[in-house]
């Protein structure tokens, strides 16, 4: 700055940064503490009803929702995925942080880029009437005025980071919806198998009633005896994990539900459940690589991240263009007043940045090969879902159906044959856990089938759709 001719030496009024940051000031948000005793209590109760979950979910910001909205009933069917999916589009703890992340970044885009602030200085010299000077002097930034050189860098960044949020809260409502089937895919395979083996164990008990009565009269011997019952206490230790799986599967449900575990909806679903998933567990078209772009998750944020990693590099080009900041200036002397202007030129040096400008083009060339390696990931993935779809239905089919099929025979015919002849204990009990052990693989490879598909479900996404551009990111507007 180059002060008019003849000025004094001058010394900046103290008052100078209080006025500015008095004009640049803004209302504080108000102190919200924690209120421990309406968050424990809103825990307690949230979701105790459809109807709770069905106003939650009208609630709930839905703008990033990458498939259809749910419609939780009044009186739901809990073996269906609504109930389950509306929960945790309300409740689901990571996808509400990926909603506030979003919310996050879109608000500090709307400021991102804008000028910087005016500057007001005023310098004064000298305190009697005959040699008083005051020097008065506005400066604006010219170019972030217009929208240029670096405010333009410093807004085209903050708007893709806007836009990887935006993609990042659809990828995170896309994987809970996936992780609300897995757990749901658990259960109700659990809850299949306790089925399955406790009427399995009640239709033994004839059985084995009949054998500890031939054993007192003396017709079974104490090996024959012990051999029975311990396979009965076999089926029944198998019985027992799966009902300790059982916690750990409803447990897996209330998190990504969102629910607490003492939520009446979680008693709700049953081995249906299971079949649901698997009818509709069809091997789906698999789409081409390019359009993996425009669908996979993963792929979709990968390409904003490059896309964020590309104004990073302009925004460090632009920091080593000049800045330039205009304004008025006026001189107040005792006998006189001169107007005048300021001109301020940033001029950056070249070697103090180009460091910073290489290491944002080393970040960006980064990006580009992890949208590569993500492509490559993505096609493994489903290569492999397919492998693992092909490979569990091959054993359903040509295996555990079959199996099931014959133990239940043998079962049957054992039963029957130890109502006549008493040496037919032993083969009681071998038709016995050969069935429970069969009913078991019966429905860990529908698990499995279902699983599988659910993988390739994730990997490609739902329906293609364009990135989100400027119209996705959070306007004041939008936000009301």
């Amino acid at each position: 700055m180059i002060p008019p001719t003849g000025s004094a030496h001058r010394t900046p009024h103290p008052f100078t940064l209080v006025f500015l940051g008095a004009l640049g000031a803004c209302a504080a948000p108000a102190a919200e503490p924690l209120d421990l005793d309406g968050l424990s209590s809103e825990i307690a109760t949230r979701g105790a009803t459809a109807a709770q979950v069905a106003e939650a979910l009208q609630l709930a910001d839905l703008r990033a929702l990458p498939f259809e909205r749910p419609v939780v009933e009044d009186a739901p069917s809990y073996d269906r995925g609504a109930f389950w999916y509306g929960s945790a589009i309300a409740f689901n703890g990571e996808l509400r942080a990926a909603r506030r992340r979003w919310a996050e970044a879109s608000a500090f885009a709307r400021s991102s880029g804008a000028p910087e602030s005016a500057e007001l200085e005023v310098e004064a010299s000298g305190f009697d009437a005959d040699d008083r000077d005051t020097w008065i002097a506005l400066t604006f930034d010219a170019l972030g005025l217009l929208d240029a050189g670096r405010s333009a860098a410093a807004r085209e960044l903050s708007q893709a980071e806007a836009r990887t949020a935006w993609v990042e809260l659809e990828s995170a409502a896309w994987t809970t919806r996936i992780d609300v089937d897995r757990a749901r895919t658990e259960l109700g395979a659990t809850l299949a198998r306790i089925a399955l083996l406790s009427e399995l164990l009640a239709s033994s008990r004839a059985s084995v009633m009949r054998a500890d009565l031939l054993f007192e009269r003396g017709r079974l011997s104490v090996g024959e005896s012990a051999r029975l019952h311990g396979m009965v206490g076999e089926v029944a230790h198998e019985l027992h994990k799966q009902q300790v799986d059982l916690a750990r599967a409803r447990r897996g449900l209330a998190d990504v539900a969102g629910l607490p575990p003492s939520a009446p909806s979680l008693d709700g679903p049953t081995r249906e459940t299971l079949e649901e998933l698997f009818r509709s567990a069809a091997w789906p078209r698999v789409p081409e690589a390019r359009e993996l772009f425009d669908r996979s998750p993963l792929l979709r944020r990968a390409r904003l991240e490059f896309a964020v990693a590309e104004a990073m590099l302009r925004d460090e080009v632009a920091q080593t263009r000049p800045g330039l900041r205009l304004g008025p200036a006026v001189q107040i002397m005792s006998d006189d007043t001169l107007p005048g202007g300021v001109l301020m030129v940033d001029l950056p040096h070249a070697s103090a940045l180009s460091g910073r400008v290489e290491a944002a083009r080393q970040a960006r060339e980064r990006a580009r090969e992890e949208v590569e390696e993500k492509l490559r990931a993505s096609l493994a993935r489903i290569e492999q879902s397919r492998t693992e779809y092909d490979t569990a239905q091959s054993a359903l089919v040509e295996h555990a159906l079959p199996r099931e099929a014959q133990t239940s025979a043998a079962w049957r015919a054992a039963r029957a044959r130890f109502d006549v002849d008493p040496t037919a204990a032993e083969e009681v009990g071998m038709a016995l856990r050969d069935h429970a052990l069969a009913l078991v693989d019966l429905f860990e490879m529908r698990q499995q089938v279902v699983l599988a598909w659910l993988e390739l479900q994730e990997v490609i996404g739902p329906e293609p759709r364009p990135l989100p551009g400027d119209e996705a990111l959070a306007t004041s507007e939008a936000l009301r």
